[in-house]
């Protein structure tokens, strides 16, 4: 007879693919839509390439998590998580990359530095809560280290001018990111969520600095520079 505890973690896991809350991706290149940038010239659309997929593999290794679903099930209040996230799991390392669409990047307010940073550890923690009885299980005892990412995209920044104005704003963890997205770099971040896991995330703030801004390509290949990454499609694990 199966144990009531393991019964009900099925049916949980169930559940969140039922509601796509984790929802394999079967392809290199993925696209993440922005649901409230209905005005023109809003950043709209991101198209994700270089995600490690063969098409020869009948293995799946790389999965979603849309942090936005509406079902009371999984309902937390609006504007309180980033966009989307990838799960890629390699042979001994899993990738979590998180990523957050602002037409208008600020210091402060509800589009401001401070606010993104709320909403990656909101992220972070529902992540944690959801992901547990769905992936993280004995068959993924090989995983010795799991890497984190924050992509945040925008179209223009009002950062540097508020800076100037109000101090505190460079202040913010968030702030010394942005600088260093100035020289095309980006900046590690220690953050802890609400469970208290403390979390080291590499931020990356990534201008649109194209003509169309109501979309933007992002290569995974030149945001992660392991081999492990590349090397996700050649193995067989995956989420369950």
């Amino acid at each position: 007879m199966i144990s009531p505890f393991l019964e009900n973690r099925n049916f949980v896991k169930d559940a969140l693919q039922t509601f796509r809350v984790f929802e394999a991706i079967e392809d290199s290149e993925y696209q993440i839509r922005e649901k409230r940038a209905n005005q023109p010239g809003n950043l709209k659309l991101i198209n994700i390439e270089g995600i490690p997929f063969s098409k020869k593999s009948s293995i799946t290794n790389i999965w979603s998590f849309d942090f936005e679903i509406e079902d009371k099930l999984f309902y937390t209040p609006k504007c309180s998580k980033v966009e989307k996230g990838l799960i890629v799991f390699s042979k001994k390392e899993a990738y979590v990359i998180l990523i957050e669409m602002k037409s208008k990047l600020y210091g402060s307010g509800d589009d401001g530095l401070l606010k993104i940073e709320d909403k990656l550890r909101d992220s972070l923690s529902k992540l944690s809560l959801f992901a547990t009885p769905f992936i993280f299980n004995e068959r993924h005892s090989y995983i010795k280290r799991v890497n984190f990412f924050f992509l945040i995209a925008f179209n223009t920044e009002h950062v540097t001018q508020q800076a100037n104005a109000d101090i505190n704003i460079k202040k913010y963890q968030l702030y010394p990111a942005f600088l260093a997205s100035k020289e095309g770099k980006s900046k590690s971040l220690i953050l802890r969520d609400y469970f208290g896991q403390t979390f080291n995330i590499e931020i990356m703030f990534i201008e649109n600095k194209g003509r169309e801004k109501e979309e933007l390509e992002i290569n995974l290949d030149d945001i992660i520079n392991s081999p492990e990454f590349s090397e996700a499609k050649t193995h067989e694990f995956t989420c369950p």
